[in-house]
């Protein structure tokens, strides 16, 4: 039995006056009826519906100083303190232009998942890629706009993968307790960043927060994980 779940992700091009940082934080309150959160990896909810199931995406791109591109990434292990990066998905590439529109199925088969951007009705030319139903988000940041033909740097929603400025939050989730999510980029580079988290903006539907390690796991990091955990709060009332 394979179950299915449809993401479908579109540009949109507005202003949209909030901001904030499930762990590098703003200034400014969370959304009216969110609250962030201090979790990088998620997860789909909708998965009853086996093959019909789905989420939805909204990529508003807003004040951006540079272009980012914008994708899903797994990790080996979600409950370990020393995880790797497993497998990239990218969504949205640089050039695309607003109200742009992508279907992204998950395909769960046995104990494996896949996913892929391709046209399911046309099961003959869908390529399916091996990934995960555990997922955090990631920009890819071109500092020299659209002409620049590769990525500068890439903020990851776990900021101990950044690949510049380790540590900072530079992806801020808020959710609504439900299944929405709002995902925040701030693109520029932390000493010069306004924290203003207007340059690129997802919001998510059918999302959960990935399920947090087993007590025997929780027991067995002890209090490093809590010093993880106070960190990760401090870092949340930064200021902009």
């Amino acid at each position: 039995m394979k179950n299915l779940s449809k993401i479908l992700v579109f540009t949109v091009l507005s202003v949209f006056l909030v901001a904030g940082s499930a762990m590098a934080v703003p200034t400014i309150p969370p959304t009216e009826g969110y609250t962030w959160v201090d979790n990088p990896y998620w997860t789909p909810t909708d998965l009853t519906t086996g093959e019909d199931g789905e989420s939805l995406f909204i990529i508003k791109v807003e004040h951006a100083v540079y272009e980012s591109d914008f994708g899903l990434y797994t990790v080996d292990d979600i409950s370990s303190p020393t995880k790797s990066i497993g497998m990239h998905f990218e969504i949205f590439d640089k050039n695309n232009e607003a109200w742009a529109q992508k279907d992204v199925y998950f395909r769960q088969t046995g104990a494996n998942w896949d996913i892929t951007t391709d046209n399911i009705k046309d099961p003959d030319n869908v390529t399916w890629t091996s990934f995960d139903n555990e997922f955090g988000f990631y920009y890819g940041v071109y500092a020299g706009g659209m002409d620049d033909p590769s990525i500068d740097y890439t903020y990851y929603s776990d900021s101990q993968f950044n690949t510049v400025d380790k540590g900072d939050q530079h992806v801020a989730i808020e959710w609504n307790g439900v299944s929405g999510v709002n995902i925040y980029l701030e693109d520029l580079r932390s000493a010069n960043a306004d924290w203003d988290w207007q340059d690129m903006t997802v919001l998510g539907n059918d999302l959960a927060p990935a399920p947090v390690p087993e007590p025997a796991t929780m027991l067995l990091l002890g209090s490093g994980l809590a010093g993880l955990a106070g960190f990760g709060r401090k870092k949340f009332f930064k200021k902009g």
